[in-house]
């Protein structure tokens, strides 16, 4: 299944970002619109390739979405989990639920929302923290192995887009 949400620039589509959850592999894909280097978030890509015709791979990714959520070595993680629905520390499970958003920059993932209803600072510049949709709801994915009716147990290939 492939999992997708739009990199935003404050109320700018930038790209589509996705999430296989059969690989376990997200990719990117840049809207031929943007144009400008100051569209594109460092961290997927670096000094180096800061371009709009570089194509950030699943680890550019990964090591800028790591960045935005906050550590597993946060004293208090596990109260942090909770009210995010977790057990487990999962860096893209808490991307999903927060939109990747942060206080720093004006980068997110939207499922559809509007940046002037959701953004952590956009609602914090004006005085509506108290507003933040966050934890936001997510879809499950798929069960990664399912069991059928002879009760013989398969791999769970499913596709389709959420």
């Amino acid at each position: 299944m492939i999992d997708k949400h739009i990199l935003m620039c404050k109320d700018t589509p930038v790209g589509d970002l996705q999430y296989d959850t059969n690989t376990q592999k997200f990719s990117f894909s840049k809207y031929a619109e943007i144009t400008h280097r100051k569209y594109l978030p460092l961290g997927m890509y670096s000094y180096e390739n800061w371009n709009v015709e570089y194509k950030p791979t699943h680890d550019d990714i990964v090591f800028w979405l790591e960045d935005r959520v906050v550590p597993k070595e946060r004293a208090n993680i596990d109260e942090i989990l909770k009210v995010m629905g977790l057990i487990d520390y999962d860096f893209w499970e808490l991307c999903r639920r927060t939109r990747a958003m942060c206080l720093e920059d004006y980068f997110w993932l939207s499922k559809g929302e509007k940046y002037e209803e959701v953004h952590l600072r956009y609602l914090a510049e004006h005085n509506r923290i108290n507003e933040t949709p966050i934890p936001f709801k997510v879809v499950d994915y798929p069960s990664e192995f399912k069991i059928l009716d002879n009760n013989k147990v398969v791999k769970n290939f499913s596709y389709g887009e959420i």
